[in-house]
C-alpha cells in the first residue's frame, strides 16, 4: 500500500513539473520585437520575393492551363455550331 501511494505521489509531482515547464515554455517572450524569431530583413529580402515568385508561377500554370482548356471548349462548340448549320 505504501509503495503504491508513493508511485502515485512521485507520478503527480512529475506530472505538475511538466505541466509547469511547459506553460513556462509558452508563456517566454520568444518572438517578441526585442528578440524576434525571424527578422524583418529576412522576411523582405529572401521570404517575400520567393513567396512571390512562387505564387506567380503557380498563376501563370493555372493560366495556361485554363487557356487551353478554354480554346478546347471554344473549338468543340465552334464545331458543333458549324455542323449545325451545315445540316441546315
Amino acid at each position: 500500500m505504501n509503495k503504491r501511494r508513493w508511485i502515485i505521489t512521485t507520478s503527480s509531482i512529475l506530472l505538475a513539473l511538466l505541466l509547469i515547464s511547459g506553460y513556462m515554455a509558452i508563456a517566454a517572450e520568444y518572438g517578441s520585437s526585442s528578440d524576434p524569431l525571424v527578422s524583418a530583413s529576412y522576411i523582405t529580402d529572401v521570404l517575400a520575393p520567393q513567396t512571390i515568385k512562387e505564387v506567380n508561377a503557380v498563376i501563370d500554370q493555372k493560366t495556361t492551363q485554363f487557356q487551353t482548356q478554354l480554346n478546347q471548349t471554344l473549338a468543340e462548340y465552334t464545331a458543333t455550331l458549324d455542323s449545325t448549320i451545315s445540316d441546315f
